[in-house]
């Protein structure tokens, strides 16, 4: 007879105490909200001050190329001598992570000198970073400029890269900014050449792929500068800065257009019908229109690159923009978000004027982890990172003057060194002292911040810079408030600047304990993006191979220019994880909270699941009484 093997029973009624106990719990992990000291579960998050990110991001750069992969954004721009990386979490903060050059080329070769527009593409479990470079020993200077191609050894974008190669149709002429467009199985290259051997024109080319570093057969006509505002400037006449934008089932390449040296720079579009072959121009059809040019203070903006941001939410575009009327070649970069037509096809608005301030892009918090956020209406500290002194108003004489002071442990909420920021449906706030009970505002001929009247709307705009730490810009004058100099007495005074850059402009902001907030948010919450101003729009003609130029002059009074890839279209992924601020569960509430209603669900289940418990001990004692047939 073969034994019995012994069966382990689970009593029922335990199971149903194990469920009665855990349901109600359901949905209450640890997540990044966790209620603070001093708060109560069912108190309502505090309102947070809308912040603004300084824009321009970087105050010197060219060529901008970002993307994102793997909850990272990878950002290049033009260096000139070599092939520099860029990472952070943050898109405001690309400019400003952790940096790494990836690849110096040696002296002496066909690509040491003048390396334009790197960009960084991924292919299946590598790397490629197309640039152009030349020999830096032609007469002209860039005539050799050529299109060269890196592959990384590991999967590592930071990790090492070697030279694959020089990336060339059949006929290998002057070429520079390409891109790789994925359709399918299929891929395809775009890039600005010459037609010939001389610096007549830049026109847009396109050839089908056979490897990320190799192309199929000859190069194919796909644009030249034919619209008076794509020729402004030359010669020679300009189209460049080749970038692919796709959206749902709409394919783009929007290109730079005009004298890269000229104010009038500014951004053209391209767009493929869906049907016809990639290779064909007659595929494509042009705007007749810029979709995106200078205005607003920005002047000659190109070159650009498009990303999500880090909650894949929004689009944004990131380009370069001369530095100031008449400044060429001397650029900054900055971004801004834009929006999409019902034809799929983007609207990018205006450049932000820069003293509008751009808004934090959604979910962007991530570089902001260790900083307090800044409560509305509940009074804070403010202390100037150029010695961590506090801003505090004299209470001793009504005089309105805004001094620096060590900050106090125990500051009170009602102190002279505190402060309420007051926010308006604008975005921007008044900073009103709650000693005093007036807000600051700028003496403009003093050029000193000063106490306002009670009730005067003095409107101050907050900005967060990349590195975390806060600039309050006075709306009406456009200074910022800074820690001074000190006085005769030894005390610094506060002051108003116009260096955005200057250390002294930069303030740490602490909420004060004695106003504790009922949640502890994952960083500000940023303001809802406007959408930027809709373009008119742009109507389109058909390319065709034959569109050129005849007349035109044979010697280039400019000079040639370097105009480079963006975006994180096509065969990357720039879908990020979604990072809410505030997420709730499926029943409205705040996840990581225990709800009145789930607690005595719990309670009556514990209770029932104990009484079933005890009947069935009741009755298995009573079968034991009785014996067992069988």
């Amino acid at each position: 007879m073969r034994p019995r093997r012994g069966r382990v029973r689970f009593p029922g009624p335990l199971i149903v105490l194990v469920l009665g106990m855990a349901l109600p719990l359901a949905g209450c992990g640890v997540t990044r909200l966790a209620l603070a000291a001093g708060g109560s579960p069912g108190a309502e998050p505090p309102t947070m001050v809308p912040l603004h990110i300084r824009n321009p991001i970087l105050d010197t750069g060219a060529d901008p190329w970002a993307i994102r992969y793997d909850g990272w954004y990878y950002y290049t721009h033009t260096t000139g001598s070599d092939i520099t990386l860029w990472r952070s979490e943050s898109l405001s903060g690309i400019g400003t992570g952790h940096r790494k050059t990836v690849w110096t080329p040696p002296p002496g070769t066909a690509y040491s000198h003048d390396l334009w527009a790197p960009k960084i593409l991924r292919f299946d479990d590598r790397w490629s970073i197309y640039f152009a470079a030349g020999s830096g020993s032609t007469e002209p200077r860039f005539a050799d400029q050529r299109i060269w191609v890196l592959e990384s050894r590991t999967d590592d974008p930071f990790g090492a890269y070697d030279l694959v190669g020089k990336i060339a149709a059949d006929t290998d002429r002057w070429a520079i900014d390409g891109d790789v467009l994925v359709l399918g199985d299929r891929r395809y290259f775009a890039w600005s050449g010459w037609p010939g051997d001389e610096n007549l024109r830049q026109v847009l080319y396109i050839a089908e792929m056979e490897t990320p570093w190799s192309i199929v057969g000859d190069r194919v006509l796909l644009s030249e500068p034919t619209f008076p505002w794509e020729r402004r400037g030359g010669p020679p006449y300009i189209n460049e800065g080749v970038r692919f934008l796709k959206h749902r089932e709409a394919v783009h390449l929007v290109y730079s257009a005009s004298g890269s040296w000229t104010d009038q720079y500014c951004l053209g579009l391209l767009t493929y019908d869906g049907r016809g072959d990639v290779l064909d121009p007659a595929s494509w059809s042009k705007s007749d229109r810029p979709v995106f040019e200078g205005g607003n203070g920005v002047v000659a903006p190109g070159h650009a690159s498009f990303v999500l941001s880090p909650d894949g939410l929004e689009d944004w575009i990131v380009f370069h923009s001369a530095r100031q009327p008449g400044s060429g070649w001397d650029r900054v970069i900055r971004i801004q978000p834009f929006h999409w037509s019902d034809a799929d096809v983007p609207q990018f608005g205006s450049p932000l004027a820069p003293d509008a301030g751009c808004p934090l892009p959604s979910g962007d918090l991530s570089v902001y982890p260790l900083l307090d956020p800044i409560p509305a209406d509940r009074p804070v500290q403010i202390r100037s990172r150029f010695q961590s002194l506090a801003l505090v108003m004299e209470t001793a004489a009504d005089t309105g003057r805004a001094v620096l002071e060590t900050p106090s442990p125990e500051a009170s909420p009602t102190g002279p060194a505190g402060w309420v920021l007051r926010v308006r449906p604008d975005g921007t706030a008044s900073l009103e002292s709650t000693a005093k009970g007036r807000p600051l505002d700028a003496d403009i001929q003093g050029n000193r911040p000063i106490l306002a009247e009670a009730g005067a709307p003095a409107s101050w705009r907050v900005f967060v810079h990349p590195e975390g730490y806060f600039q309050f810009r006075h709306e009406a004058t456009g200074l910022l408030l800074a820690a001074g100099p000190a006085g005769a007495d030894g005390r610094r005074a506060a002051i108003l600047s116009t260096d955005g850059n200057a250390v002294s402009t930069f303030w740490a902001v602490t909420a004060l304990s004695a106003w504790p907030t009922a949640t502890e948010p994952a960083g500000p919450t940023p303001e809802t993006s406007p959408e930027p101003p809709a373009s008119p729009s742009p109507s389109f003609a058909p390319l065709s191979p034959s569109g050129g130029e005849t007349g035109e002059p044979t010697a280039s009074a400019g000079p040639t220019t370097s105009a480079g890839p963006t975006g994180s279209t096509g065969p990357t992924d720039s879908t990020g994880p979604t990072d809410s601020n505030v997420p709730t569960d499926a029943s409205g509430g705040v996840p990581g909270r225990i709800s009145g209603g789930r607690l005595l669900l719990a309670l009556f289940l514990l209770v029932f699941s104990a009484i079933l418990a005890g009947l069935g001990w009741s009755w298995r004692r009573a079968r034991r009484g009785t014996g067992r047939s069988g």
